[in-house]
């Protein structure tokens, strides 16, 4: 999925939790921390596992539990978003295993409409509440 569209979506879960506990909206960069990390290290292996998603959780959970819950929420989500994706994911890292459907590419228009739908889901939270 592209960054927008993981962030969309990460925003309309969590947006409940942020409007209560503010400093919860840190938690939202791990919408797209698995994919900024592709710089260093083999996209959607580690950074896209199980054992990435509980280290990272972890780490942040020492600075602030709250910022750990968004963060642990959206981290799921990312996975579970790029396992619709072509790529899938290796969601048990090291094993080379693929999980996922394969269906979306990013930035095409299943991907633009899953993230207007988000953008919707938040328009509406924003407006009515929640």
């Amino acid at each position: 999925m592209s960054k927008k569209t993981q962030i969309a979506v990460a925003l309309a879960v969590t947006l409940p939790l942020i409007l209560e506990e503010p400093i919860a909206f840190g938690g939202l960069l791990a919408s797209i921390v698995p994919d900024l990390s592709q710089m260093l290290i083999k996209r959607k292996s580690l950074t896209h596992s199980v054992i990435f998603l509980v280290l990272s959780t972890l780490l942040v959970a020492i600075i602030n539990l709250n910022i750990a819950i968004v963060w642990c929420i959206n981290y799921m989500l990312h996975i579970f978003l790029d396992c619709f994706t072509t790529e899938g994911v290796q969601f048990f890292y090291p094993s080379k295993k693929i999980y996922g459907v394969r269906i979306i590419e990013s930035n095409k228009k299943d991907d633009v409409f899953i993230g207007i739908c988000a953008l919707a889901v938040i328009f509406i939270i924003l407006i009515v509440g929640y």
